[in-house]
């Protein structure tokens, strides 16, 4: 027997994620989560798709919120993908999470741009256009923007990588 059998859970968890996955969002809805420390009430989305629902952070409500606006209840119907950040954590320790982005195949999505990248592919991909990541760092820093947050950074990050062959100081 393995702990999630043991102990299963009523969220979606890493666990359950073994591929990215491509979902219809049902509901947004506020629960109550108990937690280790109080309880709290947390936004929790549901899907049409026969999987636990998902409880939201503020990183993955963003990236929805960018796509398809700032009422969650217009939210419905829309689809989502569902994948492993493994670079997400929590207490100072590595753990991996969930992560949400808009599939690039998705219409009507309010960003320039749809895909969302991990702080990992970010680098990758600044790397491939001869930016290293003392760089990308000191720029992101340059911008105000402390700490990863694809929803918010990829732009930019896409931004400064077209800029490369600008002649542009970071």
């Amino acid at each position: 027997m393995r702990r999630e059998q043991a102990f299963p859970t009523k969220y979606l968890s890493t666990k359950d994620i073994t591929r990215p996955v491509i979902v219809t969002i049902d509901d947004v809805r506020p629960e109550t989560i108990v937690g280790d420390r109080a309880d709290e009430e947390k936004p929790v989305m549901t899907f049409r798709e026969d999987m636990k629902p998902l409880v939201l952070n503020s990183t993955n409500w963003t990236t929805i919120e960018t796509a398809y606006g700032e009422e969650s209840d217009d939210w419905r119907g829309r689809q989502v993908e569902l994948y492993i950040d493994p670079g997400i954590m929590y207490a100072g320790k590595r753990v991996g999470g969930i992560r949400v982005r808009i599939p690039s195949t998705t219409n009507g999505s309010r960003s320039q741009t749809t895909d969302v990248w991990t702080w990992p592919e970010a680098q990758e991909k600044a790397a491939e256009a001869g930016i290293d990541k003392d760089a990308l760092v000191d720029a992101l820093k340059q911008n105000n923007r402390s700490g990863w947050n694809g929803a918010r950074d990829t732009q930019f990050v896409r931004d400064l990588i077209d800029a490369q062959g600008d002649d542009l100081p970071f």
